[in-house]
Parts: structure tokens; sequence; C-alpha cells
């Protein structure tokens, strides 16, 4: 049996949906899909529009950035450790010696003590020997490997020994008292012979120096501001 239109109450045939599939429910789906897609599409262009403006931050650029700023820590330290040992020493000045060559030098440094000795005996004072710490020469932790910055007073040093060419001077390394005797000996010993050979690379006669390596850093030769206690030079002549 054929079904009838059902009229609409405006006399228009209406299509009866039904409960099957057929043209209503089509319809219904298109409808709800086109629904869906206008709420999510306007989304997904938003997300596509500012995907180049999110911001990453890989792993790796944050623990560099951490290595960086630890490092200017580090460097800042050693800058006011630097700068405390400058004001200790004093400012810079001129010593004039006998052959007519001069060395600039902290004040109250090691060169100025040298020269200072090896020029004027003490008023009152008839001694012949003095021990003058090598306050800006140091050694890198544990070896004799001279640091960089230990070049510009060793030149000074070996500048005011020539214009004493009399006197006579015996290095001593020191090392560690952490460092079992034996190794304490021994790296104390290289240190002096390192300071002995640079000082002859730049000029001064082997016969002039002697080398003492048994000398082991202690409280009373600390390290620290003016006083590098890696090594010491004793004048036995002058």
């Amino acid at each position: 049996m054929e079904t009838q239109p059902r009229p609409s109450r405006s006399g228009i045939p209406a299509q009866d949906l039904g409960t099957g599939p057929g043209m209503g429910h089509s319809a219904m789906r298109l409808l709800i899909l086109a629904i869906c897609g206008a709420i999510v599409m306007p989304w997904v262009s938003y997300r596509a529009l500012n995907f180049h403006n999110m911001s990453w931050t890989p792993v790796t650029s944050t623990a560099a950035s951490a290595a960086v700023n630890s490092a200017n820590v580090v460097g800042d330290a050693a800058k006011a450790v630097k700068d405390t040992a400058a004001v200790a020493l004093g400012t810079t000045s001129t010593v004039r010696l006998p052959n007519g060559t001069e060395v600039a030098a902290p004040a109250k440094g090691a060169e100025a003590a040298l020269a200072n000795f090896l020029t004027n005996s003490p008023e009152g004072s008839t001694a012949s020997s003095a021990s003058v710490d090598l306050d800006r020469v140091s050694f890198e932790n544990g070896s004799a490997k001279l640091q960089a910055s230990s070049d510009e007073q060793l030149k000074n040093i070996a500048t005011i020994l020539k214009a004493y060419p009399t006197s006579n001077v015996e290095i001593q390394g020191a090392a560690d008292q952490a460092q079992n005797a034996a190794a304490a000996a021994e790296l104390s010993t290289k240190r002096a012979q390192k300071i002995k050979q640079e000082l002859a690379a730049d000029g001064v006669p082997s016969a002039q120096m002697s080398v003492a390596g048994t000398r082991e850093r202690s409280n009373a030769m600390p390290a620290g501001p003016g006083k590098s206690g890696d090594a010491v030079l004793v004048v036995t002549k002058k």
C-alpha cells in the first residue's frame, strides 16, 4: 500500500522523515556536519596563522645559558681576586736600575722589594740575604705549568737580576701540604726549575741562580692577594 504525503498546515504536502534512511536523514547529517565545520574551522585557521609565532625553548639552549652564567660568575670572582691583589700590591711605579734599564711594577710587589734590597741595605742593617715572595707568579693546580699571568713578573725579575750580575739567588718552589712528602718535594723542585728555565731564557746566567725545591706551602706562606705562595726568591749574595 503506497503512503500518501501528509498535508501540512499550509496545505503543502510534507515529506515524512520516518525512521529509516532517506532524504530527510541525509539532510540532517549534512546540517550537523556543516555546524561542526563552522565551529572547528575558525579554530584551525587561528592555530595555523599563529603557528610560526609560537616560541620554542630547546632544553639544550637553557643548559647552555646556565653554563654561560656560571662561567661569568667564576670570571667575576677571579677578577675580584685580581683586583684585590692589585690594591694590596699598590700602584704601579717605575724602578730605575744601575745599568739604565727601567722596570714598571707595583710599588709593594716582588720587583720593588728585590731591587730595593739589591740597591740599598736597610738602614742600620748588614743583612746580605733576603726572601722575596714572587707574588704574581703562579702555577696550574698540581702541576709545574706556569699560568700566563706569571710572564710579566718573571720578565721583570730577569731584568733586575741582569742589572746586578754579582748577585746570587736561590729559587724555592712550593707545593700543597695536602700532597705526600715525596710528591710535594718533586713538584716544588719542578716548579723551581721551571722558574729558573724562564729566567735563563730571558738572559739571566744559570750560574747566578740555584734551585731548592723542598719547600712546602704552609700557613706561613699562604696564597692570596699579594702572595701566590708558589715560589720564593732568596737572595744569597748581593
